[in-house]
């Protein structure tokens, strides 16, 4: 078998975007199984031939067509020269993945795509009307062509079904990349209650006005001990910090940035408690690291990891998102922080990542999905 993934980007996972982290993992993971794995990225930059990471897989690197549903004649040429491959699809609503699924069906070629949380239905909201149209004239003629659609999470999969499409589903979920969490640096010096969050600081998608609103309510009318701690950036930071001022929570409250790296993950280590307020996910993988690091999660029904949290005690699964529901697990957690339940909550949670996200188990569910 040989297995070419088809991403925008070079994959590389020393960048904020978790589509390129995911595909660097599981491509490394196939190829560590003795499968022949190919990287290729639909990218603008300038140096096609200049690769800055140590990869164990081979690349290659694609200029994008002037068009977006343009597919170039280097592209097509290179499609043409691979016989008994299986190409990996990773993001929707691509234009260019429409016309590169059409390019496979018609040569016979088995294809696979991972929307990674773009069908879920808080994400089918954005844009409205535009995406709409464009889901049910050219998204969904996309995904009958294919041979599966890989969902990361229940919600995911539930939402594809409700839209009504013919397609065979397989729920596998992301995985954690075990080296990335080994550092030399020392933790973030805090003996202090941290309610910590990692991520893209996105209002809607990521819920930051809902953690927001439950911590001010936390602090002000529950008179909660603890702090938050926020490591990312993203177009709702600006307005987030504004709503700390006028809260009066600025000593409460630190912005750390994007951070990457034994940088970021030092700071996830320090987290009493890690919260994922999401209004849609495909799978968090900032809340797998947090698992992995012994960090026990509130998570929200839509990022799919509330029955894995559920179901191993590794925290706990956010029945709504009421800012006021989500402040009394805030405290709920802070009390088990004060009778050291959180540290057997920790320990369920490096658990539930060593069994459920290694991404050499992932790698085989993949296999079996191209098999299938």
């Amino acid at each position: 078998m040989k297995i070419i993934h088809i991403v925008l980007g070079r994959a590389n996972p020393n960048r904020m975007n978790g589509v390129n982290r995911v595909v660097h993992n599981l491509a490394t993971a196939q190829t560590s199984k003795g499968i022949d794995v190919t990287v290729w990225g639909i990218t603008a930059s300038a140096n096609l031939a200049n690769d800055e990471l140590n990869r164990s897989y081979k690349t290659k690197w694609f200029l994008p067509s002037n068009w977006s549903f343009g597919v170039t004649s280097k592209l097509k040429r290179a499609i043409k020269l691979e016989k008994k491959t299986v190409f990996h699809l990773h993001g929707g609503f691509i234009p260019v993945f429409y016309s590169l699924s059409r390019i496979f069906k018609s040569a016979g070629i088995s294809h696979f795509l991972t929307p990674h949380g773009t069908y879920t239905s808080g994400a089918m909201q954005g844009n409205g009307l535009m995406k709409k149209w464009y889901f049910y004239f050219l998204e969904k003629k996309l995904i009958s062509r294919l041979n599966a659609v890989q969902c990361l999470g229940h919600c995911e999969a539930s939402d594809l079904k409700k839209l009504s499409i013919e397609t065979k589903i397989s729920i596998i979920p992301n995985g954690q990349n075990w080296n990335e969490l080994k550092t030399k640096l020392k933790p973030y010096p805090t003996n202090e209650f941290i309610i910590g969050y990692c991520g893209r600081i996105s209002k809607y998608q990521k819920g930051m006005d809902i953690l927001m609103e439950a911590f001010g309510i936390y602090k002000t009318k529950l008179n909660g001990k603890g702090k938050l701690h926020l490591v990312g950036d993203g177009d709702y930071s600006d307005e987030m910090k504004k709503e700390v001022y006028n809260m009066n929570l600025i000593n409460e409250v630190t912005f750390h940035g994007s951070k990457f790296g034994g940088a970021k993950i030092n700071l996830i280590k320090s987290m009493t408690v890690f919260v994922h307020t999401s209004r849609n996910e495909g799978l968090p993988t900032a809340v797998i690291e947090a698992l992995a690091l012994g960090v026990p999660c509130l998570v929200t029904k839509m990022t799919s990891m509330d029955r894995y949290v559920e179901k191993y005690k590794a925290g706990w699964a956010l029945p709504s998102l009421d800012p006021k529901e989500v402040a009394q697990y805030f405290m709920i957690s802070e009390k088990a922080h004060e009778t050291d339940e959180l540290k057997i909550l920790g320990d369920n949670a490096k658990k539930l990542a060593l069994e459920a996200f290694d991404w050499d188990i992932i790698a085989e569910q993949t296999f079996d999905m191209y098999a299938a």
